[in-house]
């Protein structure tokens, strides 16, 4: 875009106006952000990277974002008592980078003023991208490092030293905010790195790229004792058929498509274009685009409609904003296309009324558990619902505080979901859920039932005696191999971190050693 600065930024500036207009009209938070803002709490009040206090157990599968919120939320509270609290630190930190993406997107990725114009005409139109730019949780951090990292790739630079490390120490934060997004980044830095001469040398600057992840991981084994989150543990660890999860996958992009028509069409032409007609570095982004694709596919989706698909969508807006688009006809076809599938889809964020969402959330979830996710939560957690009755959760003015009473006798709290209600529970109850996202144990057990579950939401097995052991502090489970499992396990996420027998458990865990304690265990009926 330097040929045409002055004409560029008169002509695309509405369409950013509309984005932000968009942004605020559609910004939420949604109830899995409030797991990760319980940990922020005794984070950045000195009880620790924990869920519950005393038992060392990652929730957020978001390291990046957690510290990027954890030092907004800390550094706010010194400052203020008003709009000291995790929903609008979490929003406004979300609207600064997804306009930050977008400026990044028009000025330095798109070449030239009609491609940028295009690419912003699908991102608005785009229900995934609008409603994924806020949320609380780590999407709009996403998306700002996969647009920063393509700004670097497409350079029309070769192969340098600069642009390696850049593109590496991008990929690695990428990679320690969503473990999973290394997919995205993977394809165009494994390119660059076989285009360079001195392979040992690139080699060692996409290492030095990557410490921020290396750093973590080394981190997680030695305080959690685990390489993934709980989460991995309890999302995983299902023995749900593959089968099963790729058919429930084909469920998540049939509902993405009812409900958000723009995003998967406009995924497949670009891929279907840069395949065609697309140089290797577009190919090599389009790559990228497909592996997360199948990706999704192989995990069964997600329940929150469009989440997944917000980045191979901007990934596919950056690729529409290269050429020239000399021919008009062709330009202009391609909008009204775009515009129309916009306009026929109901929930639109160009349609969706000031009202958007209501008290009676299951007519938003489908009957394959997928859900049009703020449609669920907008109307309680929405910034500006004219149509919200309820404080939002956590409100410092609503007298909430965070301290830690340190009482011997320890209330167990059991919730279905494990959001809002975990955090408004406070630091002083532990608090587990059915679907274990929380506990280290039940994370580890089978489902209740396999057959009886929703993407995303897997019910473990609670063992007999089991709340009664955390409440007392003493091992009261009934069935004898949980239980030796469990005191080789809590071991490890409740005592001391630098006994020397405590890193031979983690060792022994990581690699399988305990797993016949609980392999025949059967979860109780009323489980």
């Amino acid at each position: 875009m330097k040929n045409e600065n002055n004409k560029y930024k008169v002509l695309v500036l509405p369409f950013v106006f509309i984005y932000v207009w968009l942004l605020f009209k559609t910004a939420w938070v949604s109830d899995d952000a409030y797991i990760t803002f319980r940990s922020i709490e005794n984070f950045i009040h000195g009880y620790g990277l924990v869920h519950n206090i005393g038992e060392r157990v990652q929730t957020f599968t978001h390291p990046l974002w957690f510290f990027v919120l954890s030092g907004a939320n800390f550094l706010v509270q010194q400052l203020t008592t008003v709009w000291a609290q995790m929903y609008y630190v979490s929003v406004g930190i979300s609207m600064i980078l997804s306009i930050a993406t977008i400026l990044v997107l028009v000025f330095y990725v798109a070449r030239s003023s009609r491609g940028a114009i295009l690419s912003l005409i699908v991102l608005i139109s785009s229900k995934a991208f609008v409603d994924y730019s806020t949320s609380g949780l780590e999407n709009s951090l996403t998306h700002f490092l996969f647009i920063a990292y393509l700004s670097v790739y497409l350079w029309d630079a070769e192969s340098d030293d600069k642009k390696m490390i850049l593109l590496a120490s991008i990929a690695g934060l990428g990679t320690l905010n969503r473990l999973d997004s290394l997919l995205l980044f993977a394809p165009p830095l494994i390119h660059f790195f076989w285009q360079t001469e001195n392979k040992v040398k690139t080699f060692v600057l996409v290492v030095v790229g990557f410490l921020p992840v290396i750093v973590w991981e080394i981190f997680s084994v030695f305080y959690y004792g685990s390489l993934v989150p709980n989460t991995a543990y309890a999302k995983l660890n299902t023995g749900i058929k593959t089968l099963t999860l790729l058919q429930q996958g084909l469920y998540y992009y049939a509902n993405s498509l009812t409900l958000d028509a723009v995003t998967l069409s406009v995924v497949a032409g670009v891929i279907v274009y840069v395949v065609i007609k697309g140089s290797s570095r577009h190919i090599l982004v389009g790559t990228s685009i497909v592996f997360y694709l199948l990706y999704i596919l192989y995990i069964g989706g997600d329940f929150m409609s469009g989440r997944f698909f917000s980045t191979p969508l901007l990934a596919a807006a950056a690729l529409l904003s290269l050429p020239s688009y000399k021919n008009k006809k062709r330009y202009y076809a391609l909008i009204m296309i775009i515009a129309v599938l916009s306009l026929l889809t109901p929930t639109s964020p160009l349609r969706s009324p000031a009202g958007y969402g209501g008290p009676d959330f299951r007519k938003y979830i489908d009957e394959q558990g997928v859900a049009d996710e703020r449609a669920v939560y907008f109307h309680h957690l929405g910034l500006f619902n004219p149509h919200r009755t309820v404080d939002l959760p956590g409100s410092r003015f609503a007298g909430h505080n965070w301290i830690y009473e340190g009482e011997k006798t320890v209330e167990v709290v059991s919730v279905k979901t494990l959001g809002i209600v975990g955090y408004q529970a406070g630091p002083n109850k532990h608090v587990i859920d059915h679907n274990a996202l929380a506990d280290p144990l039940m994370a580890r057990l089978p489902l209740v039932d396999e057959n009886q579950w929703r993407v995303g939401h897997y019910r473990h097995a609670i063992p007999q005696g089991y709340l009664e052991t955390l409440s007392s502090g003493q091992n009261m489970i009934m069935d004898d191999g949980v239980a030796d499992y469990y005191d080789k396990l809590s071991f490890i996420v409740r005592g001391n971190l630098y006994n020397w027998r405590r890193l031979v458990e983690i060792i022994k865990f990581n690699f399988g050693a305990y797993d016949d304690l609980i392999e025949s265990y059967l979860p109780p009926e009323n489980s």
